[in-house]
């Protein structure tokens, strides 16, 4: 689609968007006046969430946190809604360090954080409000975690973490014309503004507190094989051949992160976000690193969930052909990190 016809096609859905706009915010009104109730539990809880659709960095920062917090909280649960999985209702996709459900009931994200916060109660439900009282009335936790649940206000929170990712003009108009789920002055709801490093700071950040607002960042890390053990670190690959491939919002970064690290691309593929792996799109991958001359596969782990059903029936051919298959660990920068860590537990046992 040209930058024209989604100019234009922007312009007509400005209309739209104004609707939208205006029911989030007659919604939000209703629950600033207490005339829609919010369920308020006796487990503190903190929600990770964004303003606008497309990738954050959300997933990356809510395991971060879940470890940290792990070092104050004995219990943690994380609920999540579990985003394009098969099937509805409460499921438990992970206890005391077993992994319950596959990555179609769970959901890719969910999936993932089981794999990397290996003690931690998680669950997906569309209903949080049903996940909490489940979690009350098991005991599994002394603390939750609300992934991506700033527009869910169904449930009330301890303190609400919002990454925030300046764009262009249109990015500051609701669906569908922009990327806002709700008005961008909404982000005043926000307890702590995350923003990503390297942006400028914008009329939206400057709704938060300066004391509130921190810089985070994300780099790549590890090395990890289909099983999540550690490899090596990304530096060892550089200067070698690889077909990397990612099925996240922004692959690109994803690449470009790989090329800043001396990685030679012989190939990338892209693929949509939450997308479901086919056994023949990893033999296309394979055939691309035969072709090209590639030494290593690498992902990201969020598709590393999505095909590890598949790699046993691929594991002969890689070692035929001797190719490395990999995938990179997402790293968390957070400025100021002891003063976040500080004040965030001091709401959540206060």
């Amino acid at each position: 689609m040209s930058r024209y016809v989604l100019l234009l096609l922007r312009i007509v859905l400005i209309p739209v968007s104004l609707c939208y706009g205006l029911l989030t915010e007659i919604r939000n009104i209703l629950y600033d006046m207490g005339l829609l109730p919010a369920y308020k539990s006796k487990i503190p809880v903190v929600s990770v969430g964004n303003i606008s659709v497309g990738g954050t960095g959300k997933t990356p920062f809510t395991i971060w946190l879940a470890q940290h917090l792990g070092q104050r909280f004995k219990l943690i649960a994380i609920v999540s809604r579990g985003y394009k999985r098969r099937g509805r209702g409460l499921k438990i996709v992970a206890e005391q360090g077993k992994i319950l459900c596959d990555v179609q009931t769970a959901g890719d994200e969910p999936m993932l954080m089981a794999h990397k916060v290996k003690d931690a109660f998680i669950l997906v439900s569309e209903n949080r409000k049903k996940a909490l009282r489940h979690i009350e009335l098991t005991e599994a936790a002394d603390l939750i975690i609300l992934d991506d649940a700033f527009q869910h206000r169904r449930v009330a929170r301890d303190a609400d973490v919002v990454l925030w990712r300046p764009g262009t003009f249109w990015d500051y108009w609701p669906l569908p014309t922009g990327r806002l789920r709700e008005v961008v002055w909404r982000l005043k709801r926000a307890t702590y503004l995350l923003q990503r490093k390297g942006n400028a700071v914008d009329l939206a950040t400057r709704l938060i507190p300066a004391q509130r607002r921190f810089t985070v960042d994300f780099e790549l890390g590890n090395v990890v094989d289909d099983s999540f053990g550690l490899q090596n670190k990304i530096e060892a690959w550089a200067g070698k051949r690889v077909v990397a491939f990612a099925g996240i919002a922004h692959p690109s970064s994803f690449f470009e992160m790989l090329a800043q690290k001396g990685i030679v691309l012989a190939e990338t593929v892209a693929f949509a976000d939450h997308y479901r792996y086919t056994e023949d799109d990893l033999s296309h991958l394979l055939h691309l690193c035969r072709k090209t001359g590639a030494q290593c596969l690498l992902c990201t782990e969020k598709d590393l969930v999505k095909i590890q059903e598949f790699l046993p029936v691929m594991e002969a051919e890689l070692k035929v052909n001797g190719i490395f298959f990999g995938a990179v660990t997402l790293q968390v920068r957070l400025q100021r990190e002891k003063e976040f860590m500080n004040d965030l537990i001091k709401r959540l046992t206060k």
